[in-house]
């Protein structure tokens, strides 16, 4: 499968203080990959590298390259705000703008320039709430505050937020984490048909090793500031690196064992 997105020997550092050690990584096409480590290791730090967030931050440097389609997005050539339509975003906490719902979808493309009429944003906005499973629920009141829907529904309209641009990647940072079980199992299982269908890739921080394991083709173990083991859900499975990444594993074999007692 063609490779999508890469980095080689990423390293971040905050003045004197390195935070990321020599990542090299390979995003494949139309595939999840799911950073995973303890708080602080990382995770968030890597994935804003990918569409030129740590720009905003001071006393952030970078060394290596991050490459979209072998375009390394760091070269003098590349407009970070033109670079954020290709690469969207969801992050941990929904935060929608204190807009309607309409203008919350349809900020990125009238930044981005991508609709050429009022019935071509219209469209876009209603497609993207479409695939992030919320129009039923808001096509009659998409003048109301975005503020004023639920924790799921927030998150939904990030999701649609991210996509209205049409993005060839989208970056996740623990977009599931703040949710209640039963939301966040839909949004999970709801995401990945999505991704399935769309054919677009994905990088998402989790904590959750269950998580990773059910939604990422690819899973990145990280400690340090470095990736310790990268594969496939069943690499890390059969194959785990270190006593570490059994302690990761530990819990979702523990419910998988509990649910086929449960069967027998």
């Amino acid at each position: 499968m063609a490779i999508k997105f890469r980095t080689k020997n990423v390293e971040v550092s905050y003045g004197d203080k390195k935070a990321i050690r020599d990542i090299s990584l390979n995003i494949k096409k139309n595939t999840i990959t799911a950073l995973i480590g303890p708080s602080g290791c990382g995770k968030s730090t890597f994935l804003r590298c990918l569409n030129r967030m740590n720009d905003v931050i001071e006393n952030c440097s970078i060394k290596g390259s991050v490459l979209l389609d072998e375009q390394d997005i760091y070269g003098p050539d590349i407009d970070p705000v033109e670079l954020r339509a290709r690469v969207g975003m969801v992050f941990q906490k929904a935060n929608p703008f204190p807009k309607s719902i309409f203008d919350n979808i349809a900020y990125g493309p009238r930044i981005h320039g991508l609709a050429s009429s009022d019935n071509e944003l219209k469209d876009i906005v209603h497609n993207s709430l479409e695939k992030a499973g919320l129009i039923d629920e808001v096509k009659d009141r998409l003048n109301d505050q975005a503020t004023g829907l639920s924790g799921g529904q927030q998150q939904r309209i990030a999701l649609a937020r991210a996509l209205a641009p049409n993005p060839q990647l989208l970056l996740m940072d623990e977009p599931f984490s703040a949710l209640d079980p039963i939301t966040r199992d839909s949004l999970q299982q709801e995401f990945r048909d999505l991704q399935a269908r769309l054919g677009f890739s994905a990088v998402m921080v989790t904590h959750d090793m269950a998580e990773a394991l059910i939604m990422a083709d690819q899973i990145a173990v990280m400690q340090d500031g470095a990736i310790f083991q990268q594969g496939t859900p069943v690499d890390l499975l059969e194959s785990p690196a270190s006593a570490y990444v059994t302690g990761l594993l530990e819990t979702p074999r523990r419910q998988m064992r509990a649910i086929r007692e449960l069967g027998a």
